[in-house]
């Protein structure tokens, strides 16, 4: 099954504070040995940089470096454009959630994956069976 990673997942990966972080980490290790499994929309580098500015405290070199090893993952990366914004726009108008959470639904559903999420907010909001958190990936090693 195709896992659309969700920025939320990633951020936990920089901050041993995080609820959820050795979870999170299990994907990083599944990530490591095959990115196969895993697609991420463009807008994924955009969301975890903002999250890693802020929780940095604007560290520079800490976001630098966090970035430079989310690249070197070599996740597969699909345009937000398109078909999948158009999905994201319908979605989130009817479902009445962010254009962002809608892109990584759109994805989701269009590939027939699931949107891995540390957002527990987001998954309750969203109730789609293509929304899943690091919960049920661990439980059902999706």
């Amino acid at each position: 099954m195709i896992i659309v990673l969700d920025a939320s997942v990633a951020a936990k990966w920089f901050f041993h504070d995080e609820p959820n972080v050795i979870l999170a980490r299990h994907v990083l290790s599944n990530i490591e040995v095959s990115t196969e499994q895993f697609l991420v929309p463009d807008l994924f580098f955009i969301e975890l940089n903002a999250v890693l500015i802020k929780k940095s405290e604007y560290d520079f070199h800490f976001v630098k470096k966090a970035m430079e090893l989310i690249l070197r993952l070599g996740l597969r990366t699909v345009p937000s454009l398109g078909d999948i914004l158009q999905s994201a726009n319908e979605l989130a108008c009817n479902r009445k959630i962010s254009v962002y959470d809608g892109i990584y639904l759109a994805l989701a559903e269009s590939v027939t994956g699931r949107w891995l999420t540390a957002d527990l907010k987001a998954k309750k909001r969203i109730k789609s069976p293509y929304v899943i958190s690091l919960d049920e990936y661990r439980k059902g090693e999706a």
